[in-house]
């Protein structure tokens, strides 16, 4: 009880300043120019399907979050049940571990309002960043129970674990990521918060503000680890890629793509409102050079979603592309491994390939 009342008292703070909140100078791209032009497309090939029925009683309601380790196990988390799933890399069901509670190793609650997203570190450990009990709990990927992490410094909607066991994500001040220890403490501060006043296409609305002040709050950047630990951030605003290694950004470019750009464009006038050109944003757990992009935009035209796959100099390799029937929901992407990308598709784990 006392928790809840904590989070309801931060929650009616976090309101009352919007409306006091001195919003900085933007700068606004009213026009950007596109700089990478689609060229190759490839269809990726729906080729399995683990449904909800995943037989012995056992059922996914409402997956939420999936990882994939280095022997090519699957873990699914299910925010209905608040348990992990774990499948073989032959996509048999092995082990079912997690539950809800508020003791050491347990899950904050179940329900649209407790997404919480699970991430094999690059330290072989598997992280479930439980944002609603603000605590990061640590598993083997045995399923076993190890440690949990009290969050002090922020409400970690976005969590990355490096070769040594630091934690990635983002902060209020100083920069828009913060590095932090096992014992949470703020080592290294990332990207200069200047980054997240630059907007492409138009000004946000005051209201539109408002909501922004608490996406900024929460981190308003997608990113990943590559294999060997270099940070890869995306910035939703505008469209900007760090590459970042030994805490030093060695690369930083825009992604602006002919057709996503003009997509994007158009759905901002006809909604009205800001929205980022790529929602999604996962590293080649195959390859150390390359990343991709998930498209967030529907195309009217050919009802697809793209996935755009760059290097870490900025090319454009190709994109990857998966029809969609009328009224048919997104895949959403979660990650690739073993030449296989993995979604999560209304209670259905779906597996993608290329056609070779």
């Amino acid at each position: 009880m006392y928790k809840k009342y904590l989070k309801m008292c931060f929650l009616l703070f976090l309101l009352i300043n919007l409306y006091s909140y001195n919003f900085p100078d933007l700068k606004v791209i009213k026009n950007p120019k596109p700089n990478i032009w689609e060229k190759k497309y490839v269809r990726l090939f729906k080729f399995k399907t683990i449904s909800e029925d995943l037989g012995n009683g056992n059922f996914l309601f409402w997956p939420c979050s999936l990882t994939v380790d280095e022997e090519g196990n699957i873990y699914v988390y299910d925010k209905s049940e608040a348990k992990i799933f774990k499948f073989t890399k032959d996509f048999k069901l092995f082990k079912i571990f997690g539950k809800k509670g508020i003791g050491p190793g347990e899950f904050s609650g179940t329900g649209p309002h407790f997404h919480i997203t699970i991430k094999i570190g690059r330290d072989g450990k598997l992280y479930a960043n439980d944002a609603n009990g603000f605590k990061i709990i640590v598993f083997n990927l045995n399923g076993n129970y190890i440690e949990d992490f009290k969050i002090k410094h922020s409400w970690f909607n976005f969590m990355l674990v490096d070769k040594n066991g630091n934690f990635y994500a983002p902060i209020m001040k100083k920069g828009l990521i913060g590095i932090f220890n096992r014992k949470m403490e703020l080592i290294d501060t990332l990207i200069d918060n200047k980054e997240k006043y630059v907007y492409l296409f138009q000004t946000p609305s005051p209201e539109q503000l408002k909501f922004l002040y608490l996406i900024d709050f929460c981190g308003n950047f997608i990113g990943d680890l590559t294999l060997n630990s270099s940070l890869i951030i995306y910035l939703l605003n505008s469209s900007k890629i760090f590459i970042i290694k030994n805490r030093r950004i060695v690369k930083q470019f825009s992604v602006l793509p002919d057709k996503a750009l003009k997509l994007t464009q158009k759905n901002i006038k006809e909604k009205k409102k800001w929205i980022p050109i790529f929602g999604k944003l996962f590293v080649d757990e195959d390859n150390n050079k390359f990343f991709y992009l998930v498209f967030s935009s529907r195309d009217k035209i050919k009802n697809s979603i793209y996935i755009y796959k760059l290097n870490l100099r900025g090319e454009l390799i190709k994109v990857l592309y998966v029809p969609l029937r009328e009224n048919e929901s997104f895949p959403k992407f979660q990650c690739k491994k073993n030449g296989i990308f993995y979604a999560l598709n209304e209670g259905k784990i779906t597996l993608y390939r290329e056609n070779k």
